[in-house]
């Protein structure tokens, strides 16, 4: 009888640690100057350099009041919840969960998701929305996105 419960618990084991982890705090919020605008990426700024998207309103987020963002990474739009803590901390998923379109050759929604996954901190100056990773010494930078 024993030998039959052993693999009964690992596979339990197993489906407990499955879960995927969400953001550390969501229990703070953004203010409103954050929420409610459509914030489209102009640059991103790394040790390596700079990068810029051609197209800006095409990598675009919106912080909800209910701690979701919703994303473009252009031709791919989705979601992520996010956790917001003191010292205007910022933790965008995970999970970031996106539909699967192949983009355009010259794309930068792998780069633009991977960035924003990164993101530990968050500032505003001069109406441009910064978002800084934990340690790659990367900052993108957005503004607001303007209506068609």
């Amino acid at each position: 009888m024993r030998h039959l419960a052993l693999p009964f618990l690992i596979a339990a084991s197993l489906a407990a640690c499955a879960h995927e982890p969400g953001p550390t705090n969501t229990a703070g919020r953004l203010p409103p100057e954050v929420t409610g605008t459509t914030w489209q990426w102009v640059s991103m700024i790394a040790r390596i350099g700079e990068l810029r998207p051609d197209a800006p309103e095409h990598y675009t987020i919106r912080f909800g009041d209910d701690n979701r963002a919703q994303i473009r990474a252009d031709c791919n739009t989705g979601s992520a919840p996010i956790g917001v803590g003191d010292n205007r901390q910022l933790q965008i998923g995970p999970p970031i969960r996106m539909t699967r379109m192949a983009c355009p050759s010259g794309s930068l929604d792998h780069d633009y998701l991977t960035n924003l996954g990164r993101v530990r901190w968050w500032s505003l100056k001069d109406g441009r929305l910064y978002m800084r990773d934990a340690g790659a010494g990367s900052s993108l930078m957005f503004q607001p996105a303007t209506s068609p």
